[in-house]
């Protein structure tokens, strides 16, 4: 915790294209989607929609661009025929990198953060934003893409951060599924250099973040 993560995914505050050279990870990428979209001969017509949500205590997920309102139905990790989802998450339409600014200005907002004596702004979830591309091609075909960003808590020894009660409780949450993505990165690492067949299970339903 406390080691800049979240200022190198996204950038320092407040994100502006008049701080470019400053801009993290994530508003550089989607700068460059953009410009390569837009002069790209071969692309008539492209389409951008983002997504922000973030992994809470006992993999609560949360709607960063649209806050849970009374009766709203809970958003879950759903397995569907074109891949993994969040159901009930809404996206929003980006046409430009200022949109895409705003949308992440807005989501920070609604972030879940603490101070500790390690940081005084600190991440208490994991967040992710998915970049869904819908492209259609001058010969008419069509393609359909996805970027997850991920901008994840830092693990915490609580003697050092000074955490109790529901501080503590978020630290014990995200110490335990950086614990399970290690998991997941080890099997599938051992897969990769032989010394687990292919075909082995690989424990990515052990939490909302890995899956």
């Amino acid at each position: 915790t406390g080691s800049g993560k979240t200022f190198s995914m996204f950038g320092p505050e407040p994100l502006t294209e008049n701080n470019s050279n400053l801009l993290g990870v994530i508003p550089r990428s989607c700068a460059h989607l953009f410009t390569s979209l837009a002069s790209n001969p071969n692309v008539k017509h492209y389409r951008i929609d983002v997504s922000f949500f973030e992994i809470y205590i006992h993999n609560a997920i949360r709607d960063l661009l649209h806050p849970a309102k009374k009766g709203d139905p809970p958003l879950k990790v759903r397995d569907g025929p074109k891949g993994v989802f969040i159901e009930h998450l809404k996206p929003e339409t980006a046409t430009n990198l200022t949109e895409i600014l705003s949308l992440i200005a807005l989501a920070n907002s609604h972030r879940t953060v603490s101070s500790t004596k390690m940081n005084a702004t600190s991440s208490r979830s994991h967040s992710v934003m998915k970049v869904q591309i819908r492209i259609e091609r001058n010969d008419g075909s069509r393609c359909r893409s996805e970027i997850n960003f991920g901008d994840l808590a830092g693990s915490e020894k609580v003697n050092k951060t000074g955490a109790t009660g529901q501080t503590l409780r978020e630290a014990q949450a995200i110490n335990q599924s950086l614990t399970m993505l290690g998991n997941v990165i080890a099997a599938l690492a051992k897969i990769g250099s032989g010394r687990k067949k292919a075909g082995s299970m690989v424990p990515f339903r052990d939490s909302a973040l890995t899956h």
